[in-house]
């Protein structure tokens, strides 16, 4: 047990130092705000009591309930960055106030100028401003923080954490031909004649649909101990969602296959989610093809706005979403690795919606950056090594057509097995 000594627990203030101590470092603590401490009891200071042993300074952030516009100081800070600096205590700035912005997303709460689907830019981040997204740099401020008070109370007992992967696949098409009314397949011989010989192959069960993957995403998952969790986009009332009607006989046939493998399911909420009302029927949808209600979500084309998408998921008893992380670049878009509670800044208040973002995705690089293999690799492994130095977890985001096996020069087969042979080295 450690005692926080400090001056007021505001709502902000106890979201993060439930989030620090309790989740992440598995120590229950205690808040005291006046009165004679025992000299028997771990307490950490915050904001008064500089003379203490452990002592924090803070800014004002957790003391506030309102959101307006900040200008972090940031500086370089041992093998890092830091900012929301202070002139006394254990660390030379407010590490408590710099989490709280980080996994808040505080600064998606002020006005910015969206991109083309209505998100926040990546280029507005303050970690890729600094260029230090591809470090989960909550949990090295973390690190040090444990260090620190180990020093001070070296009988006290932390969570032990380990390295971790979650594989996360994205059913935005579950076919590239199949499902499809057969005027549109016909059409599709015209508009697409290089893909003509295939899809008459796989209408005529010659061969399998090129976006029916999911024996070998099953097969490579299998043999590293390990699940994929499948997220299925449920409406085609879009041009940006799926083209396959999820009440054909194919598309049935096909859940009813993956439900006998070794998957997980989860609903991947549609385009227009936030402005249609069309999340009834999708749950429906899975409620029909699952057998039961979705817990689990990741919003499509990862198309969040704070708060509004996440009080959203709450209303219809979604427990966790896995939408948070950069459409454009790999990394960390609030610096942090592990799952926390979302927190409502707008309504001051926490939640008992889980987060879970994720750091590396193949839309990066098969829609934007486009590198080579070898960048991709290098980049992999680079995250990954982040995250095993503080025991994180990596969360990755695939998609079902990314490892369509005619693709040409496709090596995201191979990637994946790099990646998922790298990630179960690193947890062993």
């Amino acid at each position: 047990m450690i005692v926080i000594y400090t001056n007021e627990v505001t709502n902000r203030l106890k979201y993060v130092f439930d989030f620090v101590f309790i989740e992440y470092f598995g120590i229950q603590i205690s808040y005291q705000t006046n009165g004679i401490i025992k000299s028997d009891d771990c307490v950490i200071s915050y904001n008064i009591k500089p003379e203490m042993d452990l002592h924090f300074g803070a800014v004002d952030l957790l003391f506030r309930n309102d959101i307006a516009p900040l200008n972090p100081d940031v500086f370089s800070w041992k093998d890092c960055i830091a900012f929301f600096s202070v002139k006394n205590g254990a660390f030379d700035f407010d590490v408590f106030s710099a989490i709280f912005y980080l996994i808040s997303r505080y600064e998606e709460y002020l006005p910015f100028e969206e991109d083309e689907h209505g998100r926040f830019p990546s280029h507005n981040n303050l970690l890729v401003k600094h260029n230090i997204e591809k470090l989960p740099i909550v949990e090295v401020w973390l690190s040090h923080l444990k260090e620190i008070i180990l020093a001070k109370y070296p009988n006290l007992i932390f969570k032990k954490r380990n390295f971790s992967m979650v594989s996360t696949i994205d059913v935005d098409h579950l076919f590239s031909f199949k499902g499809k009314p057969l005027l549109k397949n016909f059409g599709g011989l015209f508009k697409r004649p290089k893909t003509a010989i295939a899809r008459i192959k796989t209408l005529f069960g010659i061969d399998n649909d090129p976006f029916d993957t999911f024996n070998w995403i099953n097969e490579v998952h299998h043999a590293q101990k390990t699940k994929a969790k499948l997220f299925f986009l449920l409406n085609n009332n879009s041009e940006y969602d799926s083209q396959i009607n999820s009440n054909s006989l194919a598309f049935k046939n096909k859940v009813r296959n993956l439900k006998m493998q070794e998957f997980e399911f989860a609903w991947h909420p549609s385009y227009c989610f936030l402005s249609s009302n069309a999340e009834e029927e999708e749950i429906e949808k899975f409620i029909h093809l699952f057998g039961e209600k979705p817990k689990e979500t990741r919003q499509h084309f990862l198309r969040i706005k704070y708060p509004n998408y996440f009080e959203k998921l709450i209303q219809l008893g979604v427990t966790s979403d896995y939408s948070l992380g950069f459409s454009d670049k790999n990394g960390f878009r609030s610096g942090i690795s592990v799952p926390h509670y979302f927190f409502n800044l707008e309504k001051d208040t926490s939640t008992s919606l889980q987060i879970i973002p994720f750091c590396i995705a193949d839309h990066v690089d098969r829609f934007y950056l486009k590198r080579s293999f070898e960048e991709i690799l290098n980049e992999y492994n680079f995250i990954v090594q982040n995250i095993n130095k503080i025991d994180g977890q990596l969360v990755t985001l695939f998609h079902n057509d990314t490892f369509e096996k005619d693709s040409k020069g496709n090596n995201w087969k191979v990637l994946f097995l790099k990646l998922l042979s790298l990630s179960n080295k690193k947890s062993q």
